[in-house]
């Protein structure tokens, strides 16, 4: 039983790397019009495809794409309400803690990946509360 599971995994892993998606094709102008626009299950490798491609520009060239990932990334949420935009990426938090929880521990280090940064006390965590309170009151003095 055991020797039939081991394929069954890895057919498993196979399949669902085939389903992911391929950011190394792009080029740097479709990595930036695709800023805030990728589903949230493809942005984990969207975000690692980014940091791969920055890591190999000078200074000048990372800040000037960055800076247009985050235009990009600006203008898709303001076609966007605020509810529809925290869903969408409260969905890419979840996409990420997934992809994150089935790494090996050395996979992770590889990547670069640490929970803290992607998971932790940044919006991921703002996202976990409701999305409508009620304004706090407070009495008059």
């Amino acid at each position: 039983m055991f020797s039939i599971s081991k394929p069954v995994l890895a057919l498993a892993i196979a399949s669902a790397s085939l389903f992911a998606a391929d950011f190394s094709k792009h080029s740097l102008t479709e990595l930036q019009n695709l800023a805030g626009k990728v589903k949230p299950e493809d942005a984990f490798d969207y975000k690692i495809e980014i940091r791969k491609r920055i890591d190999q520009m000078t200074v000048k060239d990372a800040r000037t794409f960055m800076q247009g990932i985050r235009e990009n990334t600006r203008n898709a949420r303001d076609r966007m309400t605020l509810e529809e935009w925290r869903k969408y990426k409260f969905a890419i938090c979840e996409a990420n803690r997934k992809q994150i929880d089935s790494m090996t521990v050395e996979k992770a280090r590889e990547l670069g990946v640490f929970k803290k940064q992607h998971l932790g006390r940044g919006e991921c965590g703002m996202l976990r509360e409701p999305l409508h309170r009620e304004p706090l009151h407070r009495e008059p003095l």
